[in-house]
């Protein structure tokens, strides 16, 4: 109803509360199992039968809830956007951009396609909307500072679309068909695709040539974490800390040259927005254009090796590089 009737705020207030109630009741659920189970062992022999509760199914309807009330989260994001600050207010549309884009994350990495279509286009929009904005409350800042601030919405749309090529890669679900979609039918890409492009290959350019730590560095290592653990638990990836020193490089091949290419030398050695950059963005640069850092054409040149060489080769050196 507050959707219905456009209480943009309300509803945002309302769905963070919501989102809030489900993770704590799902990080206190293992604690109610186990004094259930406690319980049922205390309870002694009893004529008649006890009241049974089917835990998983609990965590599966929670789990249900937190995905719709993220649908419906993301879906006052381009609303909230055009709000201004308030001081005297929470920035409702930093936060709701903020959930939304881990909830993508998160849906992206489980599989969840359908949740990953319905959210990323508002969250696509909503992150160039956050661009504008930072830029223009930013403008009196040192134009490196503002850079850097402002164009943080455009690395994480750049991580996401290289997750979803990623896992899309591992399959079963698809989810690069949606994330690209959005790409493709943005109105900067259809009208001057290559203009968008270069635009976009700049900002990573500048963006990879600073060093230290970005305000979403710690977020996007969270992801980069999650996915090492992921690939380890499939088998595509040596556990470093438990394989042998003659065991550096040796793990299972995946039948795609993407996740080899990633996953070469038994280490993550690019950023996942690489991925995303040398398979679908700098397709549609020239290459003359030199929008490309030394780390993204280290992982394009690893792509080329791989697409040549095949999953049942083993033979590399340290560095990933075949001899």
């Amino acid at each position: 109803m507050l959707v219905r009737e456009s209480y943009w705020m309300a509803a945002a207030s309302l769905s963070s509360r919501a989102l809030e109630g489900c993770n704590k009741f799902r990080s206190n659920l293992d604690v109610m199992r186990q004094s259930h189970e406690g319980w049922m062992e205390w309870r002694g022999p009893f004529v008649g039968e006890w009241p049974t509760v089917d835990w998983d199914a609990v965590a599966g309807r929670i789990a249900k809830l937190e995905e719709r009330v993220e649908i419906s989260a993301s879906a006052l994001l381009v609303p909230l956007s055009g709000f201004k600050k308030a001081e005297t207010l929470p920035d409702f549309f930093g936060q709701a951009l903020g959930t939304s884009t881990q909830a993508c994350f998160d849906a992206i990495a489980f599989d969840r396609d359908q949740q990953v279509a319905k959210m990323f286009p508002a969250l696509f929009a909503a992150s160039l909307a956050a661009f504008e904005r930072l830029r223009k409350e930013l403008k009196d800042y040192p134009a490196k500072t503002s850079a850097i601030f402002s164009t943080e919405p455009i690395e994480n749309l750049m991580e996401l679309s290289g997750y979803a090529i990623i896992y899309s890669e591992i399959g079963p679900k698809d989810t690069w068909a949606s994330v690209r979609a959005v790409w493709d039918s943005y109105p900067g890409a259809m009208n001057d695709p290559q203009g968008f492009a270069k635009w976009l290959a700049t900002v990573m350019k500048f963006r990879g040539n600073q060093f230290g730590i970005g305000p979403g560095d710690l977020q996007r290592s969270s992801w980069k974490q999650h996915f090492e653990q992921d690939m380890r638990h499939r088998g595509w990836l040596a556990d470093r800390w438990s394989r042998g020193p003659w065991e550096r490089n040796k793990k299972e091949g995946h039948p795609s040259p993407v996740v080899r290419a990633l996953l070469r030398g038994g280490d993550v050695f690019a950023d996942i927005s690489d991925v995303f950059l040398v398979l679908y963005l700098l397709k549609k640069v020239p290459a003359e254009e030199g929008l490309i850092t030394a780390k993204t054409a280290s992982f394009a040149d690893a792509l080329e090796r791989e697409s040549r060489r095949g999953p049942e080769a083993d033979d590399y050196d340290a560095d990933g590089v075949v001899e």
